[in-house]
């Protein structure tokens, strides 16, 4: 009866149930920074014309996880931080918000 009074507590411990939780990921978007006062844009007769078409994202950096650049050149991929979304789709809104903002 001695041993399994041992035996409950070490089976608890060594199969995790008393450790901590993880820490829940977090999760980054991208945004633009707006233009400063007092910048001035030309009037829109003068302004040239641009047009966003398409924006892609190399890999390994086009998935919701973060890719970190080691020093030595390798990359690994960050379970705590993600994105909020795909980063083509997240570059293409802050793309798109600094045409606007820049007139």
């Amino acid at each position: 009866m001695n041993r399994v009074m041992y035996l409950v507590p070490l089976v608890a411990v060594l199969s995790g149930c008393l450790s901590s939780a993880p820490k829940a990921p977090i999760h980054w978007t991208i945004e633009v920074e707006s233009p400063r006062k007092g910048t001035q844009t030309p009037p829109p007769g003068e302004r040239p014309v641009v047009r966003l078409a398409q924006v892609n994202v190399r890999a390994p950096y086009d998935g919701t996880r973060l890719v970190v650049l080691r020093a030595d050149g390798s990359v690994a991929l960050d379970a705590y931080n993600t994105f909020a979304a795909s980063p083509a789709h997240i570059l293409r809104g802050a793309a798109e918000d600094a045409l606007a903002a820049s007139g």
